[in-house]
């Protein structure tokens, strides 16, 4: 988020997802639009959904949606479309509509930290990389971050993506390379050079080498079984991986109709489809 543009409008970050719509609203009214949405790539409203989604409904239902065991036309699939459809109205997108699907996301991180035309971007920590690289802004400075507000459970769950190392050919200096991969002493070398955070819980936070990323680290950290993997990545690629299909296509078209009952619908026949 932009520092200044909190601080114009009186708001601090929310910690619950009301908050994060009345902080929304409010910066708004005081002159610029709340988010900057990069929907031109379908991914990022899928990273929009499923934060909200795991807030809402708590992890348990999250992997239940993410197997298919419960449909996408479930009450809890739609009570997170109506509470998208809270913090995306009102102006609160910049440029409107039209702009968001037309955006990128690197273009959605350019609006808020280079163009100053959006209070937020709702993304992963790979944002920093692009405000330190394609615009003025500061880390730390004009631009902060904060933890995606909870929901009613108020617990600290993390929503996120990462990499896996995978052995393609056996053998005990693989073997041997892949467990120290693992080990906290690996990951403090990788986690000091920056744009990298460990879900191992024994690295020393102060390896990281700014705040931005220490506060990063520490909440996947404190979420502890309350982390969950991005949930389109968990889907048939057909449903949840391919640009202006399935999960990607459907929140794309959410947010230019804001219609709750068609979009969930559309989404099992989705996801039924790729299954």
């Amino acid at each position: 988020y932009r520092v200044g543009a909190f601080e114009r409008a009186g708001v601090v970050p929310p910690s619950d997802l009301d908050g994060l719509a009345t902080v929304a609203k409010t910066v708004t009214a005081a002159g610029i639009p709340a988010f900057s949405l990069g929907a031109h790539d379908g991914w990022t409203l899928t990273d929009w959904f499923e934060n909200v989604y795991l807030r809402l409904a708590g992890p348990q239902r999250y992997d239940d949606l993410a197997a298919h065991r419960i449909p996408w036309t479930d009450e809890s699939v739609k009570a997170t479309l109506r509470q998208l459809d809270v913090l995306w109205s009102g102006g609160t997108i910049a440029g409107g509509v039209p702009t968001a699907l037309g955006s990128s996301f690197e273009q959605s991180v350019q609006q808020a930290f280079g163009a100053s035309s959006a209070a937020m971007v709702v993304e992963g920590d790979f944002v920093g990389g692009l405000i330190t690289g394609d615009t003025s802004a500061r880390p730390g400075i004009d631009a902060d971050v904060f933890a995606f507000p909870s929901g009613p459970s108020a617990e600290p769950a993390v929503m996120g993506g990462g990499d896996a190392a995978v052995l393609l050919r056996d053998s005990p200096a693989a073997q041997a390379f892949v467990r120290y991969l693992a080990t906290p002493r690996a990951a403090g070398i990788w986690a000091a050079y920056g744009g990298f955070v460990s879900p191992n819980a024994n690295v020393d936070l102060s390896l990281y080498p700014d705040a931005i990323s220490r506060s990063i680290a520490r909440s996947v950290v404190d979420a502890g079984d309350q982390f969950r993997f991005d949930l389109s990545d968990l889907q048939p690629a057909a449903f949840g991986g391919t640009e202006g299909r399935g999960m990607r296509g459907d929140l794309q078209q959410f947010l230019a109709t804001r219609d709750v009952d068609a979009t969930a619908a559309q989404l099992e026949a989705d996801a039924r489809a790729a299954y």
